[in-house]
């Protein structure tokens, strides 16, 4: 209040001085050269927003898409299977769960790679319908063969040394599956 009083005033800011320039050591990196425009799909962000394709998809990154529901319907199928059943069985199945699981996400990273999009779709899965225990064992054994060879038609259509590398996996994964439901049925007949 005395201030007022007194016509005292506080005096005003200086504004803060701009640093100094620095020089470009290399002469090469002035400017926003190699980095994204904000006006493209990443915005100045290394991930494209939810709904923006980064790319347009094509028939590759659709089946990619479809093999990472397929595996994780296998997934879901297997564990629900082992819960119908005890011992050896029972830890067999569940070991072949984990295994589509671990598949699941291998083939997720290479279409989060591919695209700059996760896809994960669990939310999706449903129950699935189980109606006897051998004949669960015998659609899943079809499915496994279904499954291979999907996967080697698949990577007919790559180049890359990585995807192909994958693919060569989940093939044996889905002959080692298939010879595992072989030997449950074989063991379950008798």
């Amino acid at each position: 209040i005395q201030n007022v009083q007194s016509g005292w005033q506080p005096a005003e800011e200086a504004p803060a001085p701009e640093p100094p320039a620095q020089e470009d050591p290399c002469g090469e990196c002035a400017g926003t050269a190699g980095l994204p425009e904000q006006n493209g799909p990443d915005r100045g962000n290394d991930l494209p927003r939810l709904w923006e394709e980064p790319q347009p998809a094509d028939d590759r990154t659709v089946r990619l898409r479809r093999h990472v529901m397929d595996a994780l319907e296998g997934w879901q199928f297997y564990r629900h299977l082992a819960k119908r059943t005890r011992g050896t069985d029972a830890r067999m199945l569940n070991s072949m769960a984990a295994d589509q699981h671990k598949e699941a996400r291998k083939l997720a990273a290479a279409y989060f790679l591919l695209t700059g999009l996760r896809y994960w779709p669990s939310e999706l899965l449903g129950v699935p319908s189980i109606s006897s225990y051998w004949g669960a064992l015998r659609n899943r054994y079809q499915a496994e063969q279904r499954q291979e060879n999907a996967y080697r038609l698949a990577s007919d259509a790559w180049e890359d040394p990585d995807l192909l590398a994958l693919y060569a996996a989940l093939i044996e994964g889905c002959q080692r599956r298939s010879g595992q439901l072989r030997s449950l049925l074989e063991q379950d007949i008798t």
